[in-house]
């Protein structure tokens, strides 16, 4: 073991001639002990010496120039490092790599290097890991969830498109890895464990810690997209992985990879590599004192090593990169909503020759109301407090036992502030390696990459968004499952959280975002909801999809059924407790209202949003999550205790259609409130999901209104009002209508679908029919004999020529032609026209069709009882019947009494009517008009006698021969008290005597 004599020349050829031809054994030589020449010719056993693969090295930084004095025996100069390699002398490189192994316990034997890798990391395993993870930003998910569970409040990725030199590296296959890479950093620091779990593919302890969904399980094997040689510098140590070893120095395929501290005394270990660890002079790292965070380098597979690589063939370049990071820019400042550590995320990038990195985009976290910081309510209950933090057991335990009232529980505003830099404007902020020339480079005071926050010069383009995130930890059901001990192996945690976009740059007037399913970070499932949900969901190994399905069995059914309780008792209600939140942000505008799950837009796993629906709209139904109120005195409601209906501007109508259905909406809801109902408006949509849901107490419906017009006497209504009211309760009816009126009254409520069940009997007892006094009569049964109750009246609808005879009796008329002029859309005229005309409500009311049959009873309302059975001494003059003018005068001369009984006597004696004069008789209403002839000088006495089957009078007039009585004859009638008929207002009147 001890050098021998200097060798002669000779002897000196002829050992190295031997050492030559013993490397040619193979891999034997190296288990043989050799004696070969050093540096000073003398003999010494191979295990003794290293060879020089360190020529750039000073002695001071550990080198072994020819004449330093060092405690390292060299082997001859004459001895190549692969002849050397061969009979197993050490490398001088992995003799100072050894000087800073740190050991961990793998079961291995000690040695002069730690080979320190994954341990299942073969590379068909990669590969198939490859496949389930796609590329894309959620690669950045992962490691930002990574960080989230470290605790780390900052995450910044930076692409260098710059190469590093070549020259002094652990292993001559390092130089391909000196290229372009992508970093990303985050200020929390690596444990001993962290270091175990990442190196073990999909074997992390995640599921024995709580609130750690990300921590180096499966997902960061996605990295392998990128790259074949994933980095890592954290606290002391720096991680090379290594899945085809054929890059890093002592790699093996149990263990492919290498960890070396270097936080040992000098020589620094960057000293003696400075091009290998030049590209870790990032963020602050200077590789000589602890590294308080940890930086990932992902050299980028280029196409040679693509070719070569067994996990996977895609190469990246910078614009793949970019292109990248541009696909992230808009999902960055979500990525912050259900985190629990994390305040920012930016993005950087050092173009190829700069020595200075471009900020591209910073998305922070700027404050939260109330508390200005987020709230970690729900995580402090689950961890416990931190001097005697809880184990798993004990979490369940305290879980089981909780009162759901005291779960805790918090809503809060979110400020979030996405900073987009232009190039231009951009301030170009040096890295460490571009301190001294991208070939080798050294850490600045602090190293770290700076990106500018956004200033008012205009160096930033700024989006202040606003949400509002609601959390809780649930209880009911979903509670009993995750307590229940079969499924402690699941690590099943009742926590749920959403999130709504309610303010951007201060304005209100925005869409709703596309939601998608979190677990703390996005996933690729979108639920097209308005809001962002977020829970412990069981996930596919890939984190891509969520357990669903009814045909599952076993595990897969018991993730499934987690999956939804989840939804149903944790996400829901949170949901829930959201829009209290924002109805108290927001108020009730359109904002607000969007946010409710009204439909379910999402494909795949529809039916589990469904159920996801239902529970938002049973949980709300106790909340304050509508506005609304009575007498003018609104502010927040519970839905249960409140009537939906449509705010007038929302009405559905479109068209020529949208007046008429907004005025009638505005009526019923002005009606409404002097009814002293609990009102809430929304939307037709979220109106009509409150009501499939039975989430609210009741909706301003056609059957509605019907009801509380029933229940009171007076309700004062205008003339407009009842108009749009009787189209608005006849719109769900049965009712056979003509085609554009059918049309036009269901739209004027926004239903377009009338209920079979639902006929005329609907309308009983409502006074919505429009008299054509001004006031309204109530719609009463008739049989099917066309009878009333007693003391009933009928309501007639007229012609214009009836209505000019009976308009004193306008109490007793429907007003179906504008008699009491009034403004109305026209198009609610003419559906309530349609309406009280068809036959199914002429035929089930009391409103009818006027005609002779009905002229005795409206003789009563106009005459007085004593016209009855006798004859009456008329004088027209002095209108004791109170009638008015009639609206047309074909003669001055006749008085109102007179032009009426004109009228009167031409409608009896139409062609339509004279077959019914019978009505006439048997009610002996003193109608026709007579008079008493005294003499040529004398005034006559005019009578109105009742129409009898016999009478005792005279026509005087022949209407054969067109010939008068003459005067005489008259005389004598009547002196013999027969009356003469008053031909001048019985014009057309033949009579056989």
């Amino acid at each position: 073991s001890q050098r021998s004599k200097p060798l002669s020349a000779y002897q000196l050829n002829l050992a190295i001639l031997l050492v030559q031809m013993l490397s040619d054994a193979g891999g034997e030589a190296k288990d043989w002990v050799i004696y070969c020449p050093d540096r000073q010719c003398s003999l010494v056993e191979n295990t003794l010496l290293v060879y020089d693969d360190c020529p750039w090295l000073q002695p001071s930084q550990g080198g072994g120039a020819a004449g330093s004095q060092t405690s390292l025996l060299y082997v001859h100069p004459k001895i190549s490092n692969s002849t050397a390699e061969k009979i197993g002398i050490r490398s001088l490189r992995r003799t100072l790599i050894a000087n800073r192994e740190d050991r961990l316990d793998f079961g291995l034997d000690s040695s002069a290097m730690e080979s320190f890798g994954q341990q299942e990391s073969i590379t068909r395993r990669l590969r198939h890991i490859l496949e389930m993870y796609p590329e894309g930003v959620s690669i950045f998910s992962e490691l930002v969830q990574n960080a989230d569970d470290a605790g780390a409040s900052r995450v910044s990725i930076m692409f260098d498109e710059n190469a590093y030199g070549s020259g002094s590296l652990l292993g001559p296959r390092m130089a391909d890895l000196q290229g372009p890479a992508l970093y990303v950093f985050n200020d929390a620091t690596f444990t001993k464990r962290d270091f175990v779990n990442l190196a073990r593919i999909g074997q992390g302890s995640k599921l024995d810690r709580l609130l750690t969904t990300g921590r180096f399980g499966l997902g960061f094997n996605a990295v392998y997209h990128f790259t074949d040689v994933p980095s890592i510098v954290s606290h002391d140590s720096v991680v090379f992985f290594d899945p085809h070893v054929k890059f890093v120095p002592g790699a093996t395929h149990s263990q492919p990879g290498l960890k070396i501290r270097f936080t040992n005394p000098n020589p620094s270990l960057p000293s003696q590599f400075p091009d290998q660890f030049a590209p870790f002079m990032q963020y602050g790292c200077d590789l000589q004192n602890e590294f308080q965070g940890t930086l990932f380098r992902f050299p980028l597979r280029s196409a040679l090593q693509a070719k070569e690589s067994e996990i996977s063939s895609v190469t990246y370049d910078a614009r793949d990169v970019r292109k990248l990071l541009e696909s992230f820019r808009s999902q960055c400042a979500e990525f912050l909503l259900f985190l629990r550590n994390v305040k920012s995320i930016e993005v950087v990038i050092r173009p190829e020759g700069e020595a200075a990195a471009i900020p591209l985009f910073k998305a922070e976290l700027l404050r939260a109301e109330p508390g200005q910081v987020r709230s970690t309510t729900v995580a402090d209950y689950i961890l416990g407090p931190p001097r005697a933090p809880l184990s798993k057991e004990a979490f369940y335990s305290k879980l089981r036992l909780e009162k759901e009232s005291r779960l805790p529980s918090s809503t809060q505003l979110l400020y979030i502030q996405r900073t987009d830099y232009e190039p231009e404007a951009s301030r170009r902020v040096p890295t460490a390696a571009a301190q001294e020339g991208p070939q080798h480079g050294a850490a600045t005071d602090d190293g770290r990459v700076e990106v500018p926050q956004s200033e008012p010069n205009g160096e930033g383009n700024t989006v202040l968004s606003t949400y509002i995130v609601s959390q809780m930890l649930a209880g009911g059901a979903v509670r009993d499952m995750a307590c229940d001990p079969q499924h402690r192996h699941l690590k099943f945690i009742p926590w749920a959280a959403t999130a709504a976009l309610v303010e951007q740059d201060g304005s209100r007037d925005i869409r709703p975002v596309s939601g998608r399913a979190y677990c703390f970070l996005p996933l690729p499932v979108v639920t097209n909801l308005p809001v962002h949900i977020n829970g412990y969901f069981e996930l596919s190994s890939n984190r891509r999809d969520i357990w669903y399905g009814e045909d599952l069995s076993g595990e897969g059914r018991r993730r499934a059924d987690w999956n939804e309780l989840l939804l149903k008792d944790a996400i829901g209600p949170c949901y829930a407790r959201l829009l209290a939140g924002a109805l108290n942000f927001l108020g009730p505008c359109a904002a607000y209202h969007q946010l409710w799950p009204v439909t379910v837009k999402a494909k795949g796993s529809a039916p589990l949003w469904e159920v996801l629906r239902e529970s938002v709209f049973v949980s709300a139904r106790p909340l304050r999550t509508l506005w609304g109120g009575r007498d003018g005195e609104e502010g927040p409601c519970r839905p249960e205790e409140v009537v939906v209906t449509t705010e007038s501007d929302n009405a559905s109508g479109a068209g020529t259609q949208a007046p008429a259905q907004q005025r009638s909406q505005q009526v019923v809801n002005e009606f409404l409130g002097r009814a002293f109902v609990k009102l809430a408006r929304v939307p037709a949509e979220l109106r009509q999901a409150l009501v499939e849901t039975r989430c609210c107490s009741d909706e301003a419906s056609p059957a509605f209104v019907r009801r509380l017009l029933r229940s009171e006497e007076d309700h004062e209504l205008r003339r407009d009002e009842a108009f749009c009211l009787l189209a608005f309760c006849t719109s769900d009816l049965n009712i056979r209508l003509e085609a554009p009126a059918a049309k036009d009254t269901a739209a004027l409520s926004g239903r377009m679908h009338r209920d079979e069940d639902k006929g005329v009997a609907e309308l009983f007892g409502i006074p919505l029919v429009p008299l054509a006094n001004g006031g309204l009569g109530k719609f009463i049964q008739v049989d099917r004999r066309g009878t009333v109750e007693a003391g009933t009246k009928l309501k007639y609808i007229m012609e214009p020529r009836e209505w000019r005879l009976f308009r004193e009796a306008s109490a007793h008329v429907v007003d179906t032609e504008d008699y009491v002029p009034f403004a109305l859309d026209s198009k609610v005229k003419e559906a309530v026209k349609s309406i009280l005309t068809s036959e199914q409500v002429l035929a089930e009311t009391n409103v009818t069709r006027f005609s002779m049959h009905y002229v005795p009873e409206l003789l009563r309302e106009l005459f007085p009882v004593q016209y009855v059975g006798s004859e009456i001494d008329w004088d027209p003059d002095l209108n004791v019947l109170g009638l008015s003018d009639a609206p047309q005068h074909t003669r001055e001369d006749l008085s109102a009494e007179e032009l009426w009984f004109r009228e009167f006597w031409s409608f009896c004696l139409d062609s339509a009517n004279r077959d019914h004069l019978d009505v006439l008789v048997s009610s002996r209403w003193a109608v026709l008009p007579a008079y008493y002839a005294v003499d040529e000088e004398d005034l006559a006495d005019r009578v109105l006698l009742p129409v009898a089957a016999q009478m005792r009078c005279v026509y005087p007039y022949d209407k054969s021969s067109r010939v008068y009585l003459n005067a005489c004859v008259t005389k004598l009638l009547s002196t013999l008290r027969i009356p003469l008929l008053d031909v001048g207002l019985l014009q057309g009147l033949a009579l056989d005597s």
